[in-house]
């Protein structure tokens, strides 16, 4: 059966457009970005999930996100849609633990592992980031440490990339938190990259660029929790020998030789695109 990738829509949140990424000028436009998890089919017996979502719009509040989650969004609904609840699943991986990926941990059945990076959970804990990690999501977390089967830890700064599914592999990320990792999933047209938080605005980041001059170079978001250098590095390893570029706030890519040039049409990879140029702009902005 060949592997196959379902966006799932989770719902949407807007900020000033200066947090997605750095070259804008504050207050000037809000960006309004969906919230994606991804469903692989085909690498494994029963499905994988890739993060839950946020819990609710109480907890993006208070770190000054608005939130819209139309019908038919969110995760209950979405697996529904695919005929599917959290039980039917082989693993739940998690790029990362910010309050917009980790909503649904609470409601994973014991049985199902969740697959986490262990740096992200001790980052996570560790409070540098306080609210991004909210304790309505970080303690059912925690408590799966103590439930036989009910946690699978990565240790990919030791270990380098792991296969947990065929043609599923697990990379350390980087760049957006020091835990982050990135998934690099096999198709029958070429390698998709589920990476997180890694790039929010394909168009402005890697296209447009604002204020960078430098051939190729991507812009960064204004995330603070890493370095500059290691956030760009991070997205050059992400573009690297990638076909598919599938962010958790952003419509996927298709990229050629780490750049972008299409747009995918739909909601499964692999499948058809879209070409965009040089012109492109934004979706997010208003």
């Amino acid at each position: 059966m060949a592997t196959t990738i379902t966006v799932l829509e989770l719902g949407n949140v807007s900020t000033d457009s200066t947090f997605a990424s750095r070259g804008r000028l504050p207050g000037q436009a809000t960006t309004t970005h969906p919230v994606y998890g991804y469903l692989i089919r085909g690498a494994s017996d029963k499905p994988i999930l890739v993060d839950t979502g946020y819990r609710n719009a109480e907890v993006l509040e208070r770190v000054g996100f608005t939130v819209d989650t139309p019908d038919g969004f969110g995760l209950a609904a979405q697996l529904a849609a695919q005929d599917l609840e959290l039980g039917d699943l082989e693993m739940v991986v998690m790029t990362h633990l910010h309050l917009d990926h980790s909503g649904g941990i609470e409601h994973i059945p014991a049985h199902v592992p969740l697959v986490v990076n262990r740096r992200e959970l001790e980052f996570a804990a560790g409070g540098s980031q306080t609210l991004a990690y909210p304790p309505e999501d970080l303690h059912p977390t925690i408590d799966r440490i103590f439930q036989p089967g009910a946690m699978r830890f990565m240790d990919l700064e030791l270990t380098g990339p792991i296969e947990i599914a065929e043609g599923v592999t697990c990379h350390l990320t980087g760049g957006h938190t020091p835990g982050s990792m990135t998934l690099r999933v096999d198709t029958d047209d070429g390698v998709a990259t589920i990476c997180g938080d890694v790039v929010y605005d394909a168009v402005c980041q890697l296209i447009q660029r604002p204020q960078v001059l430098a051939a190729a170079e991507p812009q960064i978001s204004n995330n603070f929790a890493v370095s500059s250098l290691a956030e760009s590095a991070a997205i050059k390893r992400a573009l690297n020998g990638t076909r598919y570029l599938m962010p958790s706030h952003d419509p996927v890519s298709v990229i050629e030789l780490s750049e972008v040039v299409a747009i995918l049409d739909g909601h499964t990879v692999p499948g058809p695109s879209t070409p965009v140029d040089d012109d492109a702009t934004s979706s997010h902005l208003s």
